[in-house]
């Protein structure tokens, strides 16, 4: 299967670059390496099932991201297109089969006036477009964008249509329908999606200062369930995405509220962020908190980003979960990570994160311990 896979992308590729010159088309790549040292301590061992308790652990590493990829853009008059294929090592690459070749984006688009249509797989509107950037150790353990750690990211099929003018921007989306709520069949009903997840944006937009007030919510219903079940789930969030720059300095911020928002499909959530359903089918939201901030300071050749990040999960139903009657999971997360462009398609990028798993509210209670990495990122882009 694999081996189909890698003929028909390499079909595709040759078969692009014969296309008549009726559309205007880009070809590029983004090749990044990572080398490094990844620490892993004994809670967070003893949470995993790993190392027995009093042993920390700390290994290099050297392998190609998931995000280095493969594009292409094209565009004829007032519509185009744009794909993106994965080119790292196999892992844990959202929402794709994990084989080393992945479709990570592909989209078209319409405009016309102050109107855009789009379809296909991307990031959805709102929160997933406005991400940190730290981007060492999603092959080591899921630390990408400090997504789950204050950052909300995925990439999902959808339909948008957007209105840009002057510094107004608005848009509403309809995107994948949101997993299962009830995974283990609690309610003894059937789960159905009624409606896609719903997604809505304003934004203004000036040469200093952006910001984007987006929500978005998902709803599923029950039927056939047992008398003492619920008969729908839901899942939303809103969120503000300001970008404020000054000179040599920009700042990113990003905090967010919500319930079950990792029903919604955002990648690396705590296995807290769900709605949880009892054995009597009655429904339990989890709410939720968090945010980001992402300084970047200079320019050519030399900038840095001062990334934190923090998100928060309560749930009275937790207090029945783990044997200490905690009732709030905390995680926390900080990066800095550089960027000296070598050359113009050349640039290295130390990188130094920790992150902390903050409380077992599902288990026995105690700490889920912390991770930190640090290395360097080559990259080549063209």
């Amino acid at each position: 299967m694999k081996r189909l896979l890698r003929f028909v992308v390499a079909s595709a590729i040759i078969l692009l670059f014969a296309l008549p010159a009726m559309a205007d088309f880009k070809m590029g790549i983004t090749a990044y390496t990572d080398i490094g040292y990844f620490h892993r301590d004994s809670d967070r061992h003893r949470a995993i099932g790993g190392k027995p308790l009093g042993e920390d652990t700390t290994t290099a590493f050297v392998d190609i991201p998931v995000h280095s990829k493969i594009y292409g853009k094209f565009s004829n008059k007032n519509m185009g297109g744009y794909a993106e294929i994965g080119m790292g090592q196999s892992g844990t690459e959202i929402s794709t089969t994990g084989n080393r070749l992945t479709m990570r984006k592909i989209y078209g688009f319409y405009k016309w006036g102050y109107l855009q249509l789009t379809a296909g797989q991307t990031e959805p509107l709102g929160a997933a477009r406005y991400t940190a950037s730290q981007l060492m150790g999603e092959n080591e353990s899921q630390h990408f964008l400090l997504a789950g750690w204050g950052s909300l990211y995925m990439r999902n099929p959808q339909v948008n249509l957007e209105y840009r003018r002057g510094k107004w921007y608005l848009g509403v989306g309809a995107s994948e329908i949101v997993h299962s709520f009830d995974s283990a069949g609690n309610t003894g009903g059937v789960e159905e999606s009624p409606v896609p997840t719903g997604d809505l944006v304003i934004g203004f937009r000036s040469k200093p200062l952006e910001m984007t007030l987006n929500g978005s919510a998902s709803y599923n219903s029950f039927t056939g369930e047992k008398e003492t079940a619920d008969d729908d789930a839901k899942a939303w969030y809103v969120s503000l995405n300001t970008d404020l720059k000054l000179g040599m300095c920009q700042f990113r911020f990003h905090p967010y509220y919500g319930q079950n928002i990792a029903n919604m499909g955002f990648a690396y959530m705590s296995p807290a962020s769900v709605l949880f359903i009892d054995s009597d089918g009655q429904t339990h939201n989890t709410d939720m908190y968090g945010g980001f901030v992402d300084i970047t300071i200079g320019g050519e050749p030399f900038l840095v980003h001062l990334m934190g990040g923090h998100s928060v999960a309560e749930n009275d139903f937790f207090k029945t979960k783990n044997t200490k009657g905690k009732d709030e999971e905390q995680r926390w997360s900080w990066a800095v990570r550089g960027a000296y462009k070598v050359g113009e398609n050349f640039t290295l990028s130390p990188e130094v994160s920790w992150y902390d798993y903050g409380l077992d509210v599902l288990g026995d209670g105690e700490d889920l311990g912390t991770e930190w990495m640090g290395g360097v990122q080559f990259q080549f882009e063209f």
